[in-house]
């Protein structure tokens, strides 16, 4: 039967955001990252940072296809982690099959050795940028739009560009995520300060944007009309009301869009290294992919995926130009996040 571990996110020690790379590495390496344990092989245990609905629903699909028992732990991909340190030095650790939404972290695990090499036939249906080859494939990308309300703006008025955002005429007229509740959203600032320098963020933050603790929130604020524009939010929420009716369009500037992605692989000592590689092949399938893009409005990177109705403004995301969205800058960003946050909280908080 496919459910969902228990586990109290809350009840987890604190971790700092600075330590969590060396702690990460340091507790993985010292153990061979999961050590097997026998009452885990009876069954697929996969640790996610996916909603808890898309998780579950993988799960039983995969179960109803194979037939084999599916388990899930679902966190935030710091909580993931940290887990798995608490397991390890418990000696009871569950895990065969992850997906972490940190991919500087995943390659820093394959070149160590502590990822299973596993070259998936499915791999070959994703992009190399977004996969560690031999090792990870992108289960899903979370692309930071724009968006608006169409009964508020006509087409031929809204920004085009990035910088289209501090026209004048903007001000006391946007609402986006908030940077410091979604990591996301401070991607999107980390990615906007590296292209168009800080400068552009303080002119930004003096337009008066309404923010809002998530996507959610963004994409009500443009529903009721309090305010017309999104300057930035996750994709999959405006994507999501679109689907029932609401009066939203997504915005893909020329210039392309910050873009984080989850990846999924098998631990070097998977609890169950066998019923990983058929959950790997399972979820980075054809099917599997179709479902998730189509139910929770995942982008799917897989080519063969039918992609968003344009109609909805979003662009299939093999013509978006991914915006400082590489290991490498993901790794940067990291490590500056308690500078960025706390940066963020001076200029729009």
């Amino acid at each position: 039967m496919s459910r969902k571990l228990g586990f109290d996110p809350v009840a987890a020690p604190a971790i700092s955001r600075r330590a969590f790379l060396h702690i990460a590495a340091s507790a993985a390496t010292a153990t061979g990252l999961l050590p097997r344990t026998a009452a885990a092989q009876e069954t697929v245990v996969f640790y996610t940072a996916a909603a808890v609905g898309s998780a579950d629903d993988l799960v039983k699909q995969f179960k109803q296809k194979t037939g084999m028992g599916a388990e899930y732990f679902r966190g935030g991909s710091f909580t993931i982690v940290q887990k798995i340190e608490q397991e390890v030095k418990a000696g009871q650790v569950r895990c065969g099959v992850m997906s972490l939404a940190l991919p500087n972290l995943v390659a820093q695990w394959a070149d160590k050795g502590l990822i299973m090499r596993y070259e998936s036939p499915e791999h070959a249906r994703y992009p190399k940028a977004y996969s560690v080859p031999g090792f990870a494939g992108p289960i899903s990308a979370e692309p930071m739009a724009m968006a608006y309300n169409t009964k508020m703006l006509k087409e031929e008025e809204i920004p085009k560009r990035w910088e289209d955002l501090l026209d004048p005429k903007w001000k006391g007229r946007m609402t986006m995520s908030d940077a410091a509740s979604s990591g996301g959203a401070l991607h999107w600032y980390a990615a906007m300060r590296k292209t168009y320098g800080k400068s552009y963020l303080e002119k930004l933050s003096k337009q008066n944007v309404l923010i809002r603790t998530g996507g959610g929130d963004v994409v009500n604020t443009l529903i009721a009309g309090e305010r017309p524009l999104a300057a930035m939010l996750p994709q999959y929420h405006a994507l999501g009301q679109i689907a029932k009716g609401a009066p939203l369009k997504i915005i893909t500037p020329d210039e392309g869009l910050p873009i984080n992605y989850s990846q999924i692989f098998i631990p070097a000592r998977s609890s169950n290294p066998e019923g990983a590689k058929k959950f790997v092949d399972f979820t980075l399938g054809r099917e599997a992919q179709q479902f998730l893009q189509d139910k929770y409005f995942q982008v799917s990177l897989r080519d063969d995926v039918k992609p968003f109705s344009r109609e909805s403004g979003a662009k299939p995301v093999n013509e978006v130009t991914p915006i400082a969205s590489t290991p490498d800058d993901m790794e940067k960003f990291f490590a500056e996040q308690d500078m960025l946050t706390e940066e963020w909280r001076t200029l729009f908080k």
